[in-house]
């Protein structure tokens, strides 16, 4: 019996689990979240009389210490208002301080100022710089201008990239509504001018189809685009 009892201890012994001796991996954090820096520009674009410019192109660029920009820049258009806001990410890692740049477009004329800024996360704060911007003198609108106007809104109505980037100074305008209703143009005729204001008679492909185009200048020069049914 002793023996018998014996073999059964042995027997249990074996059918029991070995014990692991290695310890177990320490657990290891993420590493902690680093958010990105930042500046922003913040301001109204004006005219040379001081009156505040809508839908005016503003782009911000952020800069290093001696205002030199690097990467792309943010770009927005000014409200109704003439005003802007524009954020521009720099990096990643200690907040620093460094120069934003801000470009301002409208009617063919630019202007840039730059300001120094604190590059921080948003939540940091401290990292708003004020830029107000103050477009020179348009030229004055002639004949040959509006003229010349009237062909970037032929090259708009063929998608043509440049030219509706430059639409986008005058106003805003949106060639695609005209472009699907006339189907192009066929032929321009100058209806009337005066005033710094010169009207177009656009002919379009489609049997029927004309539009008219006018433009003019107050301290900056406009496009107006006619309201034309979307067939």
């Amino acid at each position: 019996m002793r023996t018998l009892a014996a073999l059964l201890l042995l027997a249990g012994c074996a059918m029991q689990p070995a014990t692991s001796t290695t310890p177990a991996p320490a657990h290891t954090p993420p590493p902690p979240d680093r958010p990105e820096n930042a500046a922003v520009a913040t301001g109204v674009v004006t005219d040379a009389s001081g009156r505040p410019v809508a839908n005016a192109r503003v782009r911000a660029f952020a800069a290093d210490a001696a205002c030199n920009t690097v990467g792309f820049p943010q770009q927005h258009v000014s409200g109704a208002n003439g005003t802007y806001q524009l954020r521009v990410a720099s990096s990643v890692g200690p907040q620093y301080d460094a120069c934003i740049v801000v470009e301002a477009a409208a009617a063919g004329a630019t202007v840039r100022a730059q300001s120094p800024v604190h590059y921080a996360p948003d939540s940091a704060g401290g990292n708003v710089a004020t830029i107000n911007l103050q477009l020179p003198p348009s030229t004055l609108l002639t004949r040959a201008e509006a003229d010349r106007l009237i062909d970037v809104i032929g090259r708009a109505m063929r998608h043509e990239q440049d030219a509706i980037e430059e639409l986008r100074l005058y106003g805003n305008p949106d060639v695609n509504p005209i472009s699907r209703y006339t189907r192009g143009i066929d032929s321009v005729r100058l209806v009337s001018e005066g005033d710094r204001r010169f009207t177009y008679e656009l002919t379009g492909r489609r049997p029927g189809r004309t539009i008219q185009v006018t433009i003019w200048q107050d301290a900056v020069t406009h496009i107006d685009l006619p309201e034309v049914p979307s067939s």
